[in-house]
């Protein structure tokens, strides 16, 4: 009788760990689960009807600008769903091919649409994203493909262009220096008096080298010779986007 009292009280206890192992088990199982759905539940996914919305105001902008999107519809969904997460992350569109600071005055740049969007397109048939594309890469005449990165080349060519006039002016000024004054004088006279009979000319010109008619800009200003549209850019547009000229009817204004 005492040799079955003890069995059944090991049985027992056997159990009564089985079921705190159990229980143990199914505690940590569920803190993992909970766990999962809170790292997930952190993690922004945009829906399909906010991705259809960026990509309508993306198209309404580019068909009234004159540009075209890319056709390949899933690689533009991919594009609409890493802007949807800048956004979220940034609070601005700032361009999904490209490392953002997380400053918007320092990528003012690179917000899309970029400012280097005009020039890839031109020069290559498609932005640096591939979103916006030229008319042989949308009729599929052209495939699309990588293409150099523009971004900070401008301004390593303006400071190489800063020290080429720096040094020219140096060269000049010695050149100066060494002229005899008399000369000088009568060079100033007649340029005062050029600039006297050609005023009006001159004020014109002057305004137009300066971009003082479109101030702060930094590109040439195109004029449409047929409806009179004018754009800031390194080259005039494929095609007008009010009268649909071509860009051979383009003249440049500034």
């Amino acid at each position: 009788m005492e040799m079955n009292n003890s069995n059944n009280s090991n049985n027992s206890n056997n159990s009564n760990n089985s079921k705190n192992s159990n229980n143990n088990s199914n505690s940590n199982s569920n803190s993992n689960n909970n766990n999962n759905s809170n790292s997930n539940s952190n993690r922004y996914i945009p829906t399909h009807e906010e991705k259809e919305a960026i990509f309508n105001e993306i198209v309404k902008d580019a068909s009234g600008s004159g540009y075209l999107i890319n056709p390949d519809k899933d690689f533009v969904d991919f594009l609409m769903n890493s802007l949807l997460i800048n956004v979220k992350r940034y609070g601005y569109r700032s361009c999904p091919c490209r490392l953002s600071a997380g400053d918007k005055a320092k990528d003012l740049d690179i917000i899309c649409p970029c400012d280097y969007r005009d020039a890839d397109v031109t020069e290559f048939g498609m932005c640096y994203c591939s979103l916006y594309v030229s008319k042989d890469v949308f009729d599929g005449k052209k495939e699309p493909h990588s293409i150099p990165e523009r971004r900070g080349v401008e301004d390593n060519e303006k400071m190489d262009k800063n020290n080429d006039n720096n040094n020219n002016n140096n060269s000049n000024n010695d050149t100066k220096n060494t002229k005899n004054v008399s000369d000088t004088r009568s060079k100033i006279s007649e340029a005062n008096l050029k600039n006297e009979q050609n005023s009006d000319d001159r004020k014109s010109e002057k305004m137009l080298e300066s971009n003082e008619i479109f101030p702060g800009s930094k590109y040439p200003v195109w004029r449409c010779k047929v409806c009179g549209y004018l754009c800031a850019r390194d080259l005039p547009p494929d095609v007008c986007p009010i009268c649909k000229a071509t860009k051979e009817r383009f003249e440049r204004f500034s």
